[in-house]
């Protein structure tokens, strides 16, 4: 089975290096970011999907569920 992992701070500092070292072992990537954050073309062909919200402190139970949807792993970033 292979792990699906979703990163929030995907877009940040540390999670682009993180999201760019785990693409090289090939999970099922899911990432959360701020809206109208950018990633470049590699990144958007390698991920399951972007999740993206205003502020994930904010969001219900109800969001996260659907984020975490078939999701094994979540590194919070």
């Amino acid at each position: 089975m292979t792990n699906r992992l979703l990163i929030t701070g995907a877009s940040g500092f540390v999670g682009r290096a993180v999201t760019s070292g785990l693409m090289k072992s090939r999970p099922k990537l899911r990432l959360v970011s701020r809206i109208g954050s950018q990633f470049p073309d590699e990144v958007l062909e390698a991920v399951d999907r972007v999740i993206e919200t205003p502020d994930i402190f904010q969001e219900d139970a109800d969001w996260w569920a659907s984020a975490c949807e078939g999701i094994e792993t979540v590194i919070h970033l």
